[in-house]
């Protein structure tokens, strides 16, 4: 409107003829200024001033938008990790790797950087499609009947693409999981893929999820393409029907300017808001996931207060008894303990061993991997290795010398196996002569014959 004003305030004929048109009974604070044909720094100064509280406030708008958007992607991603740290193992189990990385990358970077942009975006065309709208009813009254016409055509066209782009969004999300499941698989087993040969066999594999990823994401932007086209053509219709009802309505330069260029920005705003709320929709989905996994399973606490025992226990006072002790992999699976039931009475030393499916060896020598503590005799050691079969795994080194084995770095050994490492484990439990020994599949990756032996 100023720039309008100024631009009519050269001709004083015009402005004239532009109040009389402009039925409005209020005065713009520039209507008491000189005209700028005789002095125009007045002019130039409020253009200045405007200038710079509009710079000032899309400055603090974009400041407190990103620093809104930092304090909720912070709050998530530490809600999330505080939940997926005290998550139980099945749920990491049953979780597919790819599925919580997917979370932690490509959702955490939406909530990061995209969401505010597109909230920003959003409520930016939102306020231009209104000011547009109102300064072109405002300044040409008649137009009121054929902008209700436009208005309906960009709605009727909107819901349809707003569903198709949600859906595709959805299923390129879902589809990327797959694909970071695959590479991280690939990744694990690339020696075993080498080894065998099947390079080939894996790169297309990764490349057919790849591609299926890709196959959302490019007819998205075909949709996106269909609304563009269709919204391009009634943005053209609109500027031409301003156009024709601003010389019929016989507005002065500055005005008929200003429509038109304010029926540039509805064309414009109407097309952006529309692809904007959806993307705000998808983004939501980010948000949505996120707090999916705000819901995990949590792990029992440490210590339950009601039932924290007395700062004495234990003590040679009292015993211990379990009675008819279940455990269970999952609370809907069935229990791999059955009604275990024992008592350790006081004074007693009762020794616990696990030998878990999954064994982890020190970077040690055999010695410090069996008897760490050195609480037993060399004789003791190698009796046990030879109950376990793992003599010959020693003999590896090129030494005859029983003595020098037992100092013989686990490095020094070549890449022990898996079921190497299990046989290692078992030596270290029947050294230690433990009372209890509970096995998770202890013998699960050992060669037929030494399971047989």
């Amino acid at each position: 409107f100023y720039l309008a004003r100024w631009g009519e305030a050269y001709e004083d004929s015009k402005a004239s003829r532009s109040d009389q048109n402009w039925h409005w009974h209020w005065h713009w604070p520039w209507e008491r200024l000189p005209s700028p044909n005789q002095d125009v720094v007045p002019w130039l100064m409020i253009y200045f001033y405007l200038s710079t509280a509009g710079a000032f406030s899309v400055l603090a708008y974009i400041s407190l938008g990103y620093y809104a958007s930092l304090q909720a992607s912070r709050t998530l991603f530490d809600a999330m990790l505080t939940r997926l740290a005290a998550a139980p193992t099945r749920f990491f189990d049953v979780t597919p790797i790819g599925r919580i990385l997917n979370r932690w990358t490509s959702d955490i970077n939406t909530v990061d950087g995209k969401l505010q942009s597109s909230f920003r975006t959003a409520l930016y065309g939102s306020l231009n499609f209104i000011a547009s709208f109102t300064v072109i009813i405002c300044v040409i009254p008649s137009f009121s009947l054929f902008a209700v016409v436009i208005a309906w055509l960009y709605i009727r066209l909107a819901p349809s693409y707003i569903r198709a782009s949600r859906d595709l969004r959805r299923l390129e999300s879902v589809w990327l999981s797959p694909a970071f499941s695959g590479f991280d698989e690939l990744l694990r087993g690339l020696p075993h893929v080498r080894a065998f040969g099947m390079e080939k066999r894996y790169q297309d594999g990764f490349y057919k999820k790849v591609d299926k990823f890709q196959s959302f994401d490019h007819v998205y932007w075909l949709v996106t393409t269909w609304l563009r086209w269709r919204y391009d053509c009634l943005g053209s219709v609109v500027v031409f029907s301003t156009m024709v009802f601003a010389l019929w309505s016989g507005i002065g330069d500055g005005l008929a300017a200003l429509v038109i260029v304010q029926a540039e920005i509805f064309a414009e705003a109407s097309r952006q808001l529309v692809t904007v709320l959806a993307q705000l929709e998808l983004d939501f989905n980010s948000v949505e996931r996120i707090i999916e996994y705000l819901d995990v399973p949590q792990e029992a606490p440490s210590m339950i207060e009601e039932r924290r025992p007395p700062a004495y226990w234990p003590s040679n006072s009292g015993e211990l008894s379990v009675n008819n002790l279940e455990v269970k992999y999952a609370p809907d699976l069935p229990s791999v303990l059955h009604q275990v039931s024992f008592i350790i009475r006081r004074s007693e030393k009762i020794g616990v061993t696990i030998i878990s499916q999954d064994v982890s060896l020190f970077s040690g020598t055999i010695r410090s991997n069996l008897d760490p503590f050195a609480e037993y005799t060399d004789r003791e050691c190698w009796e046990v290795l030879e109950r376990c079969h793992l003599t010959s795994v020693l003999n590896r080194s090129g030494e005859n010398n029983p003595n020098v084995p037992l100092d013989t770095l686990i490095s020094q050994l070549g890449c022990l196996s898996a079921g190497e490492r299990q046989l290692v484990a078992l030596a270290r439990a029947v050294l230690r002569r433990s009372s209890v020994i509970i096995m998770d599949e202890a013998t699960s990756q050992i060669d037929m014959d030494l399971d047989g032996q």
